[in-house]
C-alpha cells in the first residue's frame, strides 16, 4: 500500500506524453547513503498527441500499473492502462484502452495494485464511474462502480494488505457560485463481490481528500473536518475538526502514516507555516508554527510513510530549490531542511510504509530516507520532462513521466524503465 499525497508545480503545457519508470527499492531502512541503478527504457505507445496526467501505483512485490489519457481535443481524452510484471518473462503488457467513449481530461482516473499482483484501474465515462480488474493476466469486462445515484465522482480509492479495494465516492451538491460535496464509501472484496454503498456525510462539505494504509485505516478530510476508519469499510460518522487561522489561507495539505497518524500542514497569510497532528484515537493537535518551512510559502505540502514518520516538502521561492524535512517523532520535531535541486518544472513525492521516500521532478527521481547527510540520492530518468507521477510501496515504486520525444517537444512517446535503490 503507498501512502501519497501528491502535487505540481506546473510551469510548462501539460498537453504532453507520458515515460513510466518502475523502481525497486531494496535493503534495509537504517540512516545512511542511498544507492540506486536504472535498466534501460522500454517504449510502451508512440506516437501520442499528449497526455494531461498519468498516474502509476506498486505493490510489495514490484507489480506495477500506469495509467494516463491521450488527448483527442482540448477537453477530451481517450485513457489507457499498462500493467508490468516483475521476474524473467515479466515486462510491461501491452497498453490497454479503458473508455468506450471519450472522457473528460480532468475526470479522475488511476489504479491501485493489491498484494496478490490484481489490478483495479478506475476512471470516469459519461458522468458514470467505471472500473476494471486484471487477474491472472488478464481484464476483466468495464463495470459501473455500484455506488448510488449521484455518487459518480471518484474522490479516492485504496486497498488493504487483505485484496479489500475501498472506492470513496463524491456526489456534487449545488452551493450557491460554488460546489459542495457529500461522501459514501463502497468496498470490494478480493473476490470481486461489492458491500452495500457506506454514507459518511450527512452534511455537504469542500472536496474529499482520502488516504487509506495496508491495515485499512482510513482518513478522509474535507476542508477543516476530518473522519476516520479503525479497518477497511469501518467509518466513524462523527467528524473531527482540523484547527485553523484567521485570514486567508493559502494552501492546506494532508496525510497519513502507516500506524494511521495524521499531519496536516497550512500556509496562511499572518500566520505563516503550521502543523497540526492527530493520532487514530485522539483529536487534532493545536497548530504548530514552523518558521523554517516558511521560505517554500504557498508550495508546502506533505506526504508520510512508516509509523512516526512524515516529509514536508516544496519550493524555496527565495532560490527556486526543492527542499524537504522528515519528522521521525510523529511531527514533535523536524530535521533540516534538505536542498534537493533547483527546479524548472513539477513534482510529486510519495512515502512508503518501510520509511522510503520517492520525489519525481524536472526529469529527476530522488529517493531515500531523507535521515542523515547521504539520505537522498538523485538520478536522471527522463529527457525532455514535463512532469511525473511516483507510487513506492515496501520495496518497489513506479514512476510515471510525460516527455517529449526529443528537445523539439512535436512528437510524444510513453515509455518505462526498471530499478533498484537503497538507503
Amino acid at each position: 500500500m503507498r501512502i501519497a499525497r501528491r502535487f505540481a508545480l506546473d510551469s510548462r503545457s501539460a498537453f504532453v506524453a507520458a515515460v513510466v519508470v518502475v523502481l525497486a527499492v531494496t535493503g534495509s531502512l537504517p540512516a545512511g547513503a542511498a544507492t540506486s541503478t536504472w535498466s534501460a527504457e522500454s517504449q510502451l505507445a508512440q506516437p501520442v498527441q499528449g497526455s494531461v496526467y498519468v498516474r502509476s501505483a506498486v505493490n510489495a512485490a514490484g507489480v506495477a500499473a500506469a495509467v494516463w489519457d491521450q488527448r483527442l481535443t482540448t477537453s477530451t481524452s481517450d485513457v489507457f492502462v499498462s500493467v508490468y510484471t516483475p521476474g524473467a518473462n515479466g515486462g510491461w503488457a501491452a497498453a490497454k484502452q479503458l473508455n468506450a467513449t471519450p472522457v473528460l481530461y480532468s475526470a479522475n482516473a488511476g489504479a491501485v495494485v493489491a498484494t496478490s499482483g490484481d489490478v483495479t484501474v478506475f476512471w470516469s465515462e459519461s458522468d458514470l464511474p467505471y472500473y476494471a480488474v486484471y487477474h491472472d493476466g488478464a481484464w476483466g469486462p468495464a463495470t459501473v462502480v455500484p455506488a448510488d445515484v449521484g455518487y459518480g465522482i471518484v474522490a479516492g480509492v485504496g486497498v488493504d494488505k487483505d485484496g479489500n479495494v475501498q472506492f470513496a465516492m463524491a456526489a456534487r451538491r449545488p452551493n450557491g457560485v460554488y460546489s459542495a460535496y457529500d461522501v459514501e464509501f463502497v468496498v470490494k472484496d478480493p473476490l470481486g463481490n461489492w458491500g452495500a454503498p457506506i454514507p459518511l456525510t450527512s452534511t455537504p462539505g469542500a472536496y474529499p481528500s482520502f488516504m487509506m494504509n495496508g491495515n485499512g485505516q482510513g482518513l478522509l478530510v474535507a476542508g477543516y473536518q476530518s473522519f476516520r476508519s479503525a479497518s477497511t469499510g469501518v467509518w466513524n460518522r462523527v467528524a473531527q475538526v482540523i484547527p485553523s487561522l484567521a485570514g486567508q489561507t493559502y494552501t492546506t495539505d494532508v496525510a497519513m502514516d502507516a500506524a494511521g497518524n495524521g499531519y496536516f500542514v497550512l500556509y496562511n497569510r499572518y500566520g505563516g507555516a503550521n502543523v497540526a497532528t492527530s493520532t487514530p484515537t485522539s483529536a487534532w493537535t493545536r497548530l504548530r508554527r514552523v518558521t523554517k518551512f516558511e521560505v517554500m510559502g504557498s508550495s508546502i505540502y506533505v506526504t508520510a510513510s512508516s509509523a512516526g514518520h512524515a516529509m514536508i516538502y516544496g519550493v524555496d521561492y527565495t532560490t527556486g530549490k526543492l527542499r524537504a524535512s522528515v519528522t521521525t517523532t510523529t511531527g514533535s520535531t523536524w530535521g533540516a531542511l534538505t536542498n534537493i535541486g533547483l527546479i524548472s518544472g513539477s513534482a510529486q513525492a510519495v512515502g512508503s510504509e518501510s520509511g522510503l521516500y520517492a520525489v519525481a521532478w524536472d526529469g529527476k527521481v530522488t529517493a531515500g530516507t531523507g535521515e542523515g547527510t547521504a539520505a537522498w540520492l538523485t538520478k536522471t530518468v527522463a529527457t525532455n520532462p514535463y512532469f511525473g507521477d511516483v507510487a513506492l510501496n515496501g520495496g518497489n515504486a513506479a514512476t510515471v513521466w510525460l516527455r517529449g520525444s526529443d528537445a523539439t517537444l512535436t512528437n510524444y512517446v510513453i515509455s518505462a524503465r526498471t530499478g533498484a535503490v537503497g538507503p
